[in-house]
């Protein structure tokens, strides 16, 4: 028996289950595939998402503290990328001036609530509290501000653990945080506050391995 093909070619029914057979092995292989691509940029995206060094130096002072103050510092970042704006007219620099004071307010108030999550465990908190004994100085280095439905944002900080008001740090820790799915975000300060969020639970975690 034979069988007729829109090619104008003839096949045995024998070949054209073979070749079906063949078209959905090669689909399934493709979905698996698929699949496993994914999973590695998965994987690969979790693991760049933060990058922590352990801290140089002791943090032991910390113990037994109930407050510890904790100061973010944006100098050298967006202070001069909104001193390059302002030859954009006055109104524009007023603009961005309140938007990046709504990004200090939000950035701040991530990294603390993030930071006690997890330091809280040691029994102290941390925030603003500028009589506390102790200091953590984060010095934002570097900024990414991401963009709406296109990259997270993402802040690099050096992080030092100061006796308040002495010349030279306790310890001292580089921190990378990536804002997951911070693209999502419309607000430009909203969206580059989540990296802050990130920062302060890298910053908590540094304090639980090196407070021993």
């Amino acid at each position: 028996m034979l069988t007729y093909s829109n090619s104008n070619k003839v096949m045995e029914p024998s070949t054209i289950s073979k070749n079906g057979a063949s078209r959905k092995s090669y689909t399934r292989r493709g979905n698996l595939l698929t699949v496993l691509v994914c999973a590695m940029i998965a994987l690969f995206c979790a693991s760049c998402s933060s990058s922590t060094n352990i801290a140089k130096g002791s943090l032991n002072p910390l113990k037994g503290q109930e407050k510890v103050n904790v100061v973010l510092d944006f100098s050298g970042t967006l202070d001069e990328w909104e001193l390059t704006q302002r030859n954009a007219g006055e109104k524009r620099a007023q603009l961005l001036s309140e938007r990046n004071e709504q990004l200090r307010i939000e950035a701040y108030k991530l990294l603390i609530e993030k930071m006690n999550n997890v330091v809280q465990r040691k029994r102290f908190t941390v925030g603003n509290y500028p009589n506390a004994k102790y200091t953590i100085y984060v010095q934002v280095k570097d900024l990414k501000h991401g963009t709406h439905l296109g990259f997270n944002s993402a802040v690099t900080a050096d992080v030092s653990f100061e006796k308040t008001g002495a010349a030279n740090p306790m310890a001292v820790v580089t921190c990378y945080s990536l804002g997951r799915y911070s693209y999502y975000i419309e607000s430009w300060a909203s969206r580059t506050a989540v990296a802050f969020g990130y920062l302060g639970d890298n910053i908590g975690k540094v304090i639980l391995k090196n407070l021993k």
